[in-house]
């Protein structure tokens, strides 16, 4: 009828409206879209910072993605290699179970070791570091003689100057004086440093080190002995301890002292690993120790 047809018409003529409407939008957006690739584009013009940084993704990506293969084919082989252990096992008709868990407690005390050692040398590291700030060496050179040579430069610690050898202690020891006492005080700090190294390294020192400032004292192991052989046969003996310090002492007594200390400090530079060094430096000796031991990296 002629009425349906208009409904029918009316109808088509909502729809294509709508479809026109749909249209218009479609456009909007798809216009909006063109601008934000113009406006993307416009980024990547102006910051190509971020697309070197993107590159620099993608390659990491790739080498990721081959460690990771890298190791796939290390954990297949690893896999592979415990299935020829567990046959082997099985072939031998050894029990599995036992010895399956001897090689677990195994692997697990040797991961504990192993962590037990790490922490070990990192504390260690941790308090060598501390004793930098405690005791801070400086090398102080001598403009008048003209000499470059690390063993016989003087040295400093904590601003108490010091000279890396006997026959300058010696000196400095016969002339008295201000000095004399700084060098006390010195070796005071050097015989505390010593005895602080073979602490935290774990290091039993030969001759043992009586801290005492500027009035410390060594005792040679050697005469001890012999000292307590002869009180316990009621012999009268001089005391094996020898001070570290010259003024009010003998000076044959404080070379001897130095002695003990530099072979002391000889013997800390061996526990380490040094292999080439000078005996007669050890001033210089304790500082390489020192600085070897807080500076190391793991």
């Amino acid at each position: 009828s002629a009425y349906y047809l208009l409904m029918q018409y009316k109808k088509m003529s909502e729809k294509t409206s709508k479809i026109d409407e749909i249209e218009i939008e479609v456009d909007i957006l798809r216009k909006k879209s063109r601008e934000i690739m113009k406006k993307r584009e416009l980024s990547l013009q102006v910051y190509p910072h971020l697309t070197h940084l993107r590159n620099l993704v993608k390659k990491q990506e790739l080498l990721l993605q081959e460690e990771r293969k890298v190791i796939k084919k290390r954990k297949e082989a690893l896999l592979n290699a415990c299935d020829v252990i567990k046959s082997c096992i099985a072939y031998n008709k050894i029990s599995n179970k036992k010895v399956i868990d001897a090689i677990d407690s195994y692997h697990a005390d040797r991961h504990h070791l192993q962590t037990f050692d790490r922490k070990l040398k990192l504390r260690q590291h941790k308090m060598c570091r501390q004793l930098l700030h405690i005791f801070p060496f400086r090398r102080v050179r001598d403009v008048r003689s003209g000499q470059s040579n690390l063993y016989t430069t003087n040295y400093e610690i904590r601003r108490m100057q010091l000279p890396s050898r006997i026959d300058k202690l010696l000196a400095i020891a016969n002339a008295g004086g201000q000095q004399e006492e700084k060098m006390a005080i010195g070796l005071g700090y050097i015989a505390h440093l010593c005895t602080l190294l073979s602490r935290y390294l774990q290091i039993p020192l030969r001759h043992a080190i009586i801290c005492r400032g500027s009035r410390s004292e060594i005792i040679d192991a050697f005469a001890e002995a012999e000292h307590f052989a002869l009180m316990q046969r009621n012999k009268a003996k001089k005391s094996p301890k020898f001070p570290l310090y010259s003024k009010g002492t003998d000076k044959k007594l404080f070379k001897k002292g130095v002695e003990l200390l530099q072979e002391d400090i000889s013997q800390l530079c061996i526990s380490v690993g040094m292999v080439d060094f000078d005996e007669h430096a050890f001033i210089h000796n304790v500082r390489t120790v020192l600085y070897q031991k807080a500076l190391q990296r793991f």
